[in-house]
């Protein structure tokens, strides 16, 4: 097994890196990651998700990952982050599945309109969050060479059924497409994985 973490570590710090983010904070095999750019938080998951599903694992069942992305601001102290937003995506990373890559509203927003054409984002609905006061969209990150059906969120998010109906983008996507814990602060991106 520490062949196995000492991989999926080096696979991770290598995305991140790679697509001009740093690694703030691990713990066991949690990464937090810091990103100048929406897009780059994005390209880094996505990047991410790609290698460990082509890794071949010594492992009964492939090894799966659970990431999110959002973007708010944050206090830095002592090459760490701070305050309501990291909050957020600990929470919206914590309902999703492994091998699913969750987007809170605001960074979907920052990105929707510079997808590249084999990414997409599936509006999920609103979500009320474990200790969170205001409910959050969520998306799913949608790439044909990963997995796109996963169960409904874990935990204790429950989902709210108000305007779901009256969405005008249930996939946000650049171009037309079949559907198949990053953060942001001072330098402005979050991952959470």
């Amino acid at each position: 097994m520490k062949r196995v973490l000492s991989r999926h570590d080096k696979i991770l710090r290598t995305a991140i890196e790679a697509n001009g983010g740093w690694v703030f904070k691990t713990a066991s095999d949690a990464f937090c990651a810091a990103f100048d750019t929406a897009m780059d938080g994005l390209k880094a998951a996505v990047s991410a998700q790609l290698a460990i599903r082509t890794e071949s694992w010594d492992l009964p069942d492939p090894l799966q990952v659970r990431m999110a992305l959002h973007t708010g601001e944050a206090e830095e102290r002592d090459r760490d982050y701070y305050g309501p937003a990291l909050n957020r995506i600990a929470r919206l990373e914590s309902i999703g599945h492994g091998g699913q890559t969750l987007i809170s509203l605001v960074t979907a927003e920052f990105v929707r309109d510079m997808l590249p054409e084999d990414i997409s984002l599936r509006d999920l609905g609103d979500y009320r969050l474990k200790d969170l006061t205001r409910p959050e969209t969520v998306f799913q990150l949608i790439h044909p060479g990963l997995p796109s059906e996963f169960p409904p969120p874990l935990g204790r998010a429950s989902k709210l059924l108000l305007h779901s109906q009256n969405r005008k983008y249930p996939q946000l996507s650049r171009g037309l497409k079949s559907s198949s814990a990053f953060y942001s602060a001072p330098r402005n991106v979050w991952g959470q994985i």
